[in-house]
């Protein structure tokens, strides 16, 4: 009965269904970031120093899309075994410096753009190209096949532009075609990887969209001898596999709401950025307060590395953090304990400006301080570290028996009153000449 043909039940996906379900999950632009990664795992294995000298180029139109990259090229092995499955092959889970989690990344973006797709690379021992009509495909029969239309293994000589690999996509969706050529889809696309590869292009990768540098942006928090953040590294243990390392770092930075909040990243790639949602530890009941707007100088960092890229908390898109994953309740439970102390020395900062004016300079100097970008950190923090900040006092003008003075003078004066009573500020200078005043002239009436 083994060998009867009847007994079969034909359970064969079928490629229009298949298609249109992985591209349902995902936005046009996360699948033009999803290109970006695979050309930063490829620049990541070439390279155990840095990504200085790699670059990728993007060049979008209404015609077509094409990504370009120098980053070490694909070997015709790994195109015929690997690349070009639907799917990450049991043998390559454990890849060290990537991203890829389920193999379907570059597919998934081709399937979303276009109908047609020519990816063309050249490595050190082979080159290749393969040229498909999507629509033909689709009706091919039997194994889910692609054809290499050139094919080298011999080695090659490395083109001017470097060992590397081209994806054009052509014939595009309409839809993707109004987008590519619209200059507010491409602005947002720029900012997009600004912060994605952040961590890629402070490594040194250069990244072009219609041959204009993409800027990472500028992120830390406040690092000096009077300001320290709150640094904690751990190692996660994932039964036998290799642990996820994670980072966890909370201090101040600049008073800008639209950046306050905290960034996730795994293995180099940003998921989330300025998240101010219950995801990333906020609103906990009785143990973090809801965001607002008295901590827009908090910034949080929550990092995780692993071999085991199957083993990191993110959703396929790489656009969020699964929630359900095991290293992710390590995490949220570090980063509630790392945020606390920095909340609560920003709640103290809220009552301490509403006691002192605008001009007050201890506010002033301290708002400085913690504004200098100059002083910012983030990737060197490699050493664990408590919060630490400047003790504010907050004088409580309703407490019995103080009350509050207040008054404006010559500043030249007050300047020479510091040097003479050695002190810093208008404060000191005001309660030591108060001091002073009732000591020799009031004390013996």
């Amino acid at each position: 009965m083994s060998n009867d043909q009847s007994i079969i039940v034909e359970a064969d996906p079928q490629k229009e269904f298949f298609i249109s379900m992985i591209v349902r999950d995902i936005d046009l632009l996360s699948a033009v970031v999803d290109l970006v990664d695979n050309s930063v795992d490829a620049a990541r294995r070439s390279s155990n120093v840095s990504l200085d000298g790699f670059r990728v180029e993007l060049f979008l139109n209404k015609q077509t899309f094409t990504i370009k990259d120098n980053c070490g090229g694909m070997d015709a092995k790994v195109a015929r075994e690997r690349a070009f499955k639907f799917g990450r092959p049991d043998e390559f889970l454990h890849d060290t410096k990537s991203v890829g989690r389920f193999g379907i990344g570059m597919k998934r973006a081709i399937f979303k753009m276009g109908r047609h797709f020519n990816v063309s690379s050249t490595a050190e021992q082979s080159s290749f190209e393969i040229d498909v009509d999507v629509e033909q495909w689709k009706k091919e029969e039997g194994p889910w096949q692609f054809r290499f239309t050139k094919l080298d293994e011999s080695p090659q000589v490395a083109p001017s532009y470097g060992y590397g690999t081209t994806v054009e996509v052509s014939e595009l969706f309409d839809t993707v075609s109004e987008q590519f050529h619209n200059s507010q889809t491409i602005s947002r696309l720029m900012r997009m990887l600004s912060y994605r590869h952040l961590w890629n292009m402070m490594d040194g990768l250069t990244i072009k969209v219609n041959g204009t540098d993409v800027k990472s942006v500028h992120l830390g928090v406040a690092s000096s001898d009077e300001i320290r953040p709150e640094v904690r590294i751990r190692n996660v243990p994932i039964g036998e596999e290799a642990p996820i390392r994670l980072w966890v770092i909370a201090g101040l930075s600049k008073g800008v709401p639209e950046e306050a909040g905290w960034y996730v990243f795994c293995n180099h790639r940003m998921l989330l950025q300025a998240d101010k949602s219950e995801t990333t530890a906020w609103n906990k009941k009785g143990r973090t307060p809801r965001y607002h707007n008295q901590y827009s100088r908090f910034r949080g960092f929550l990092m995780f590395e692993s071999v085991n890229i199957d083993a990191l908390p993110w959703n396929t898109t790489k656009t969020d953090l699964d929630t359900d994953s095991f290293v992710y309740t390590i995490a949220l439970k570090e980063m509630i304990e790392s945020m606390y102390p920095v909340l609560r020395w920003l709640d103290e900062l809220k009552a301490y400006k509403k006691h002192r004016g605008k001009e007050d300079e201890e506010r002033v100097e301290i708002e400085k301080t913690l504004d200098d970008t100059g002083r910012y950190e983030l990737f060197t923090l490699a050493k664990e570290s408590k919060f630490s900040a400047r003790e504010l006092e907050v004088m409580d003008e309703d407490q019995e028996g103080l009350a509050k003075v207040a008054f404006q003078y010559d500043k030249e004066i007050v300047e020479k009153i510091k040097e003479c009573l050695q002190v810093r500020t208008n404060r000191e200078v005001g309660e030591k000449t108060l001091e002073y005043y009732y000591k020799y002239e009031c004390e013996d009436e």
